[in-house]
């Protein structure tokens, strides 16, 4: 670590362990310089290798998450992503190379027979309505139940203000309905 500030702010370590504890979104910078702190530098700093685990994921999580090739296994117990490239769209089974389950690359469900992706149907509608969160470009939106604006991204943790009426919501939903009807 070149900044001896950057040292001695991070040699107890407490806000590398305050932000992994709360899922932190990308990069770990100084709090003083505001320099990328080196993976190097946040190993001898957290000198914990259970929290340099979570670092780790969290880093690979966030640069295959900005892939937009990549597909994340839909199995509720496996992590494992596969980057696919353009020849994926026009043969679209991919199978899990973890726990071997088949899914769909272009709606990323998981693959069963005839299948024809009504749910990527439903996630362009729903791209209409969320938002996308300013730190992951996940969708987000929130359902008109009373509650306040403030919505938080179940990936990264990023706070933002949603202002999806339940009205699109059930207009949505409705929609999906009606498409699957007619198909």
């Amino acid at each position: 670590m070149e900044c001896p500030i950057c040292y001695d702010t991070f040699e107890n370590n407490t806000y590398l362990k305050y932000e992994l504890k709360n899922g932190f979104n990308s990069k770990f910078l100084c709090m003083i310089c505001s320099t990328v702190l080196h993976p190097d530098d946040v190993k001898q700093s957290l000198n914990d290798e259970k929290l340099f685990k979570i670092y780790e994921k969290f880093t690979i999580r966030r640069s295959l998450n900005d892939d937009r090739e990549t597909r994340w296994c839909p199995s509720t117990d496996c992590e494992w992503a596969v980057v696919g490239d353009i020849t994926c769209n026009s043969c679209p089974e991919i199978e899990c190379q973890k726990c071997f389950k088949l899914y769909c690359y272009n709606c990323k469900n998981q693959w069963f027979a005839n299948h024809d992706c009504v749910e990527k149907k439903f996630v362009t509608l729903i791209s209409r309505v969320a938002k996308q969160c300013p730190s992951c470009d996940t969708p987000i939106a929130k359902i008109e139940d009373g509650s306040c604006n403030h919505i938080q991204c179940s990936y990264y943790f990023f706070d933002a203000i949603a202002d999806a009426s339940l009205k699109q919501w059930i207009s949505l939903i409705l929609s999906i309905i009606i498409l699957s009807v007619k198909e």
